[in-house]
């Protein structure tokens, strides 16, 4: 079957639940994406996947959205931009609050 993939899509959103996220004590912890609020505090890096949609809230990150967009060169999105849920940071580090 054309664009058949071998995980139910359940199974896939599962690959990613894995993110960063402040523990309000000033260090960071792996949590699981589907616990996510509004205003918590993510840190996006280098090869890590946008868990839901962000405010970035300092410095500049390129972002790969082709999943989203199908545009193959990464944007580059600076303080006051919104990352989107599945997109892939491929450059850079800053801190995001969930939207």
């Amino acid at each position: 079957m054309w664009g058949a993939s071998a995980a139910p899509p359940k199974e896939r959103f599962k690959a990613r639940k894995a993110q960063k996220s402040s523990t309000g004590a000033g260090k960071w912890a792996h949590i699981d994406a589907g616990v996510l609020v509004p205003g918590d505090l993510v840190l996006l890096g280098s090869g890590s996947n946008v868990p839901a949609d962000c405010l970035l809230n300092a410095g500049s990150v390129d972002v790969d959205q082709s999943a989203l967009t199908g545009e193959s060169m990464p944007v580059t999105m600076a303080a006051g931009d919104s990352a989107k849920m599945g997109s892939t940071v491929v450059r850079g580090e800053t801190e995001a609050t969930v939207e």
